[in-house]
């Protein structure tokens, strides 16, 4: 019955982020802004955000190669709500296959000889590159003398305290309670850092090893990239809109996926690759038939996802079995996204 009630209260963690929050005190997510009674304190916090934005749009617009489309902006999602954080969005309607931004080759943070990371041998890009952290730390190093400080801006302003390592050991047993099962279990991404990187415990690079593990895409700390928000699908919607396509040597390169209406947000998928799916979890793919579970997506980068959502529970009254459900918006008359909508999985 307990463990019922927490499945709940844990579930509706996607729609009432306070309730999530008083579970462990836990900061949002490092887009966000923490709410504060204070309204000229969130003024400013948003402004300093806003300007960090163009800034860094501004940085790669300048480069030669560097692009990004006029009808694209990072914005606040709600200035009503500062604790929902910044987003990618559009201002106009972008058409399928249309480039949404272009970043050169020279600005993203990279391994030396991008292709074959040594310290994590023939496992060819998991989700923490050991050297693609080293590569960070030497950037910060550099001080103001590296090129990529408009970049790096995100990274001083990087929170860890809301990644579910980081949390305490109260919360991390009431959260395992919950999935049924020892979400460190394979050890923590800092674990990895020291053992398989040789990392320090500098803060520092502690520090920049975790923002490797919830920034890059691959091997690859990509500017701009990283601000798009996460989004699965589709269940009842095809949400995602974006795609990345790296032409190594080139750019990188963000490709609208469908039709984008004027307003709309632009969201990709963090969990759906190979290397994450493949560390413990269950399934692989591009749809949320195939994904990994929003438990996990919690485990790896310290928020619930929106809809659509997978849950995967132990089943304690057959142990070889797990307990398995979906839930999305119903598709409604008008297009738009109606009641909340629960399917069971037979795995």
């Amino acid at each position: 019955m307990v463990r019922s009630f927490l499945l709940i209260v844990f579930s509706m963690c996607a729609h009432h982020f306070p309730l999530c929050r008083a579970l462990e005190k836990v900061e949002i997510p490092p887009q966000g802004i923490t709410p504060n009674t204070n309204q000229a304190d969130n003024d400013d916090r948003m402004e300093h955000t806003q300007q960090q934005h163009r800034e860094l749009i501004e940085w790669i617009r300048s480069h030669p190669g560097g692009f990004v489309n006029d009808k694209l902006e990072v914005r606040q999602a709600d200035i009503k709500n500062p604790s929902l954080g910044s987003g990618m969005f559009v201002n106009g309607a972008i058409k399928k296959g249309e480039l949404l931004y272009s970043v050169p080759w020279d600005l993203i943070i990279k391994p030396d000889g991008y292709g074959h990371d040594k310290r994590n041998g023939a496992y060819n890009a998991p989700l923490l590159s050991c050297e693609a952290v080293y590569s960070l730390i030497h950037e910060l190093n550099l001080g103001e003398k590296s090129k990529f400080g408009p970049y790096l801006k995100y990274f001083h302003d990087f929170k860890t305290n809301y990644l579910f390592e980081q949390w305490s050991a109260a919360g991390t047993d009431l959260i395992n309670y919950i999935a049924g099962y020892d979400m460190n279990a394979d050890g923590t991404w800092l674990e990895h850092w020291y053992k398989v990187c040789d990392g320090s415990d500098v803060i520092l690079h502690e520090k920049a090893a975790l923002y490797v593990s919830t920034r890059a895409e691959d091997h690859l700390l990509i500017p701009l990239f990283d601000l798009a928000n996460h989004r699965n699908g589709h269940m009842n919607h095809a949400y995602i809109n974006k795609k990345i396509k790296i032409v190594g040597g080139i750019s990188a390169d963000g490709i609208a996926t469908r039709d984008i209406g004027a307003g709309e947000e632009i969201v990709h998928s963090y969990n759906m690759n190979a290397e994450l799916l493949a560390r413990k979890y269950y399934g692989s793919g591009s749809s949320i038939d195939e994904g990994s579970g929003t438990t996990n997506v919690f485990y790896n980068f310290g928020f619930v996802e929106p809809m659509p959502q997978r849950w995967i529970f132990k089943n304690y009254l057959e142990d070889d079995k797990l307990v398995i459900f979906d839930l999305d918006y119903a598709k409604s008359d008008t297009g738009q996204e109606g009641e909340l909508e629960v399917r069971w999985r037979d795995d």
